[in-house]
Order: C-alpha cells, then structure tokens, then sequence
C-alpha cells in the first residue's frame, strides 16, 4: 500500500541545482570575473549609452528560462558593458558611492542567506541595527528616529 501512494506523490520542485559541481564553478567564474571587472574598471568609460539591439533581448517575453550559464552569457553582454557608472572611480554625478570589491562580496553573502528583515529571531537583524547605529552615529543623528532611521 506504501509503494502505491509514493507512486501517486507529484515529484518536489526545486531550485536546487541540478549539478552543484557546476553551479559552484560557474560561481567561481563569476567571482572572479566580476572582481577583474572592477579591477580594470580605471580602463572602460564611466558611462555609455545602451544600443538598441541590447535594449532588445530585455524586452523578450518570459520562455522558460535560459539556464544558469547562458543567463550569465546574457549578463555578460547585455548587462555588464552598459552600468549606470556608479562602481566607477571617476563617477561623480550623485553621492551614491561606488561600488567595492567587499561590497560585491557581502552582497553575495546576503543574498544566500535571503533574510527578511521584517521580523523573526535572527542574526542578520542585529547586523542591520547596528549599522543603522553606526550611521546615525557617523552623521550625528538623534538616537531616536522615525521613518528610515
């Protein structure tokens, strides 16, 4: 009887990785890839207008999607070469900082840990308390705030 009702379960979907091995080392790629990017960023312009036949494929209609690796192909071409500007050094249009190397990292670690901030017992509300205590210390902001701080 067992055997009957596990045939009749529907198989789990996942976002797991088919291949670990493979996904670990297109993320090795990506890391270091990414980290090149910015350490030759002194050598690209800081900014350059979007091409239509790149604003193009962003417009595609949703097809099941491409895969890890061609999804990367698609960053490294569509995305990648046209930034707002803003990891650069010589970017200076609006006080948003530039992007850093750590920067980069500390987001990756983030988004594995996919925290919502929103409530729950967890380290990572910590985190965010106390650098919002740091800024409002750096810009000598009441201790007491409503709204953002």
């Amino acid at each position: 009887m067992e055997n009957d009702a596990a045939a009749d379960l529907v198989p789990e979907e996942t976002l797991d990785p088919q291949d670990w091995q493979a996904m670990r080392e297109l993320g090795h790629r990506m890391v270091d890839d990414m980290m090149g990017w910015l350490e030759t960023a002194r050598e690209r312009p800081v900014w350059q207008p979007v091409p239509a036949e790149v604003k193009r494929p962003c417009a595609s209609p949703a097809a099941g999607g491409p895969g890890a690796e061609a999804a990367y192909k698609a960053f490294r071409e569509l995305v990648l070469p046209y930034p707002m500007g803003s990891y650069h050094p010589r970017f200076w249009s609006w006080v948003i900082g530039t992007g850093t190397p750590l920067a980069m990292l500390a987001e990756m670690l983030a988004a594995g840990l996919n925290s919502n901030l929103g409530g729950g017992e967890h380290a990572s509300g910590y985190v965010e308390e106390q650098v919002l205590a740091w800024c409002r210390e750096m810009t000598a902001s009441p201790l007491r705030r409503a709204g953002c701080w």
